[in-house]
Parts: structure tokens; C-alpha cells; sequence
């Protein structure tokens, strides 16, 4: 094993995803060039079970293909075809852990990701559910003083005419 230097803050998340005793999600990602795969191949060295390497611009078929021959390397599934989606695919795969004995961690190391599947969606939809659903001021002070009127219903005279008070009396059921 080639000694990794530096990288001690990266190496101690990974160290720690072993001894977790959970299921481990990790994304790591930042410039070209920069020794990430390097860092997994050598650090999982022992753990590693799965590797597959996305095909830059390669279409769905072409990345399925891939897939398949990497996994064909570590089974008898040479002369299967190519799985028709991502659910085959990952299910191809599950089927091959669970022939696995070992009771070490298994890694699945999927390199350039990005060109395999798009997670623009994914990242989409982990902003908005972490963002708060409702944003407030600590300090009641900081807020304008007409909008805190209209909040609390002490605005009257402006909203005689408005449309909301129109809104408010509507009866909307029949």
C-alpha cells in the first residue's frame, strides 16, 4: 500500500465510515486532478468489492454497458445482457454482494459519478427539503413595524377597502 499523505481530515471521515456499523453514503468531489480516486483506491484498498468508472458523455446505454462490464469482472455474467435501466443495474449488483461471505465492509466505489447520472434533480430536492420552512426574525425589533401591524390585525384602516377584506368575507362554501 502506498503511504497517503496529508489528506488526515479526509482520511479520519473515512476511517470513521468503516467503524460506523451503518450503511455510509460518501460523495467526495472538489478539482480535476487532485488525487481523490487515489485517495478511495488506496484507502479502501481492502474493503473495495465494486468499482465502475463513468463514461464522460456517454449515453444510458453506453453507461449501463459499462456498468455491466465492470460487474462481469467479479461475476460469471459475462454473457448477460447489458441490464435495461439503473434498477437492473443496481440489483445486479446487490445480487453480487450478497454472494460476498465476508463480514468485512463492503465499498462500492463509483468514480465520475456525474457522468453516469445526472443528480441535478437529487441535489434540487435535498436544498429545498433542507432549507427551513418558515424564516423568522430572532428579534421582533428587526421587522418592519407595518408589516408586525398587519400581522397582528391592528392595521384596519388601511384594509377597509382592500381586496382581503373583500376575501375575507367570501363564503366559499355551498
Amino acid at each position: 500500500m502506498v503511504k497517503i499523505i496529508g489528506r488526515k481530515l479526509e482520511q479520519e471521515r473515512l476511517k470513521n465510515s468503516l467503524i460506523s456499523g451503518a450503511p455510509e453514503l460518501i460523495a467526495v468531489y472538489g478539482r480535476r486532478r487532485v488525487g481523490k480516486t487515489f485517495l478511495i483506491r488506496e484507502f479502501y484498498r481492502k474493503h473495495l468489492v465494486f468499482e465502475v468508472t463513468g463514461l464522460h458523455k456517454g449515453s444510458m446505454s453506453d453507461q449501463l454497458d459499462n456498468f455491466k462490464k465492470a460487474l462481469s469482472t467479479k461475476t460469471s455474467s459475462a454473457n448477460q445482457d447489458s441490464p435495461a435501466n439503473w434498477f437492473e443495474a443496481f440489483t445486479l449488483l446487490e445480487n453480487y454482494l450478497n454472494t460476498l461471505k465476508s463480514v468485512k465492509r463492503k465499498v462500492i466505489f463509483i468514480d465520475e459519478y456525474t457522468s453516469i447520472i445526472n443528480v441535478a434533480q437529487y441535489i434540487y430536492e435535498w436544498v429545498t427539503i433542507s432549507l427551513p420552512m418558515i424564516r423568522m426574525h430572532e428579534d421582533i425589533a428587526d421587522c418592519d413595524p407595518d408589516v408586525i401591524k398587519k400581522l397582528n390585525g391592528s392595521d384596519s384602516e388601511s384594509d377597509k377597502d382592500s381586496i382581503w377584506t373583500n376575501l375575507k368575507n367570501m363564503n366559499f362554501e355551498n
